[in-house]
């Protein structure tokens, strides 16, 4: 999965369609941009029926949410706030970036209630989606047409 991200921080922006990834600690009662994100309170309800429990690295995938602006919004865990290290940010960093896949734009609010998120926190989680969309390929052969179509599957008839 090679993915190319362009990052930037801002404060809190209108939400406006595709998706919105939101980071919920284990011991908050709220995801970071739930208002915004789900004004009609689909997270907390899902999250009950799912047993979701914001361990770290989980995740919660809702996908068109009634009354969102967002067509889906994903909640990635921390775990408990007082124990979050910069670790924990790059693994949060990298859950997030593997569920974007193909999505055109993505919103993440990374300002967690109960968590004291500084400069530090952000640009880990930050390193954690650009190490988890890296791929090397550099050195990887191409292939030409005539091998990919010796290459493919026998068919089959049957």
């Amino acid at each position: 999965m090679a993915a190319k991200f362009d990052i930037s921080f801002s404060k809190s922006a209108k939400i406006s369609g595709g998706l919105t990834i939101l980071l919920k600690a284990s011991d908050a009662d709220s995801a970071a941009g739930a208002e915004i994100a789900d004004p009609a309170g689909v997270i907390a309800r899902a999250a009950k029926i799912a047993k979701f429990s914001a361990k770290p690295v989980s995740t919660l995938d809702l996908v068109a949410p009634e009354g969102s602006p967002a067509e889906r919004v994903i909640v990635v865990g921390l775990g408990k706030a007082e124990e979050l290290t910069a670790h924990d940010w790059l693994k949060a960093g990298g859950t997030a970036a593997s569920k974007i896949k193909g999505a055109e734009k993505a919103m993440v609010f990374i300002d967690a209630p109960g968590v004291g998120v500084d400069a530090r926190a952000g640009a880990d989680f930050a390193l954690g989606m650009l190490l988890r969309g890296y791929s090397f390929d550099t050195y990887k052969t191409k292939k030409t047409d005539d091998e990919d179509k010796a290459s493919g599957k026998a068919k089959k008839s049957i």
